[in-house]
């Protein structure tokens, strides 16, 4: 009898000392902030912190995540609001951090999964948020001479100047593909 006694007292105060284990940071957030609510159907913001204007434009989201999720943010609107206001109210974080985390889940949903358990297991969030200067010049830049040098090949093809099925071929211009006739490169 005494065994059992033992036994119940052990297991309830081992189940009792849970209660003192610290909740996870984004649970405690969530349950301190409930900015956001769901009214059964749709998620609604409470304050204007929640409301679109207060997060990052069209345009950042083309300047941090490319062209994917900003044609998806335009066409996809009502879809991506209520995918932020969600994500605000599961992780307690503001709109620009829930913006983040979606315009990178649509970017790449493999990616954002990644990251997350990445997060998850070294307890470091990634800041979807910042604008790396440096990085948008380097882009900005390589994409310009790609813009100039694809014009300018199109240029050369539309005037006649340079004959891209001729150079494909290995063949100069000279060579004429339907008599067979002209000088050939090789």
């Amino acid at each position: 009898m005494n065994h059992l006694f033992l036994l119940i007292l052990i297991a309830f105060v081992t189940s009792g000392t849970c209660a003192f284990v610290p909740t996870t940071p984004s649970f405690t957030r969530a349950v301190a902030r409930r900015m956001v609510r769901f009214d059964g159907e749709r998620w609604i913001p409470e304050t204007d912190d929640e409301t679109p204007d207060a997060g990052y434009s069209i345009g950042g989201t083309l300047l941090r995540f490319g062209p994917i999720p900003a044609i998806k943010r335009v066409f996809q609107s009502d879809e991506y609001e209520q995918a932020v206001l969600k994500f605000m109210y599961s992780e307690g974080c503001d709109r620009n951090q829930a913006q983040g985390n979606m315009d990178y889940y649509m970017r790449n949903p493999n990616d954002w999964f990644a990251v997350r358990l990445k997060e998850e297991k070294s307890g470091v969030k990634k800041d979807f948020v910042s604008i790396d200067a440096v990085k948008t010049a380097l882009t900005l830049v390589w994409g310009v001479l790609v813009l100039v040098i694809g014009a300018k090949l199109a240029f050369q093809i539309a005037s006649g100047e340079l004959d891209l099925f001729y150079i494909l071929l290995g063949r100069s211009h000279q060579w004429d593909f339907l008599t067979g006739k002209g000088d050939q490169m090789f």
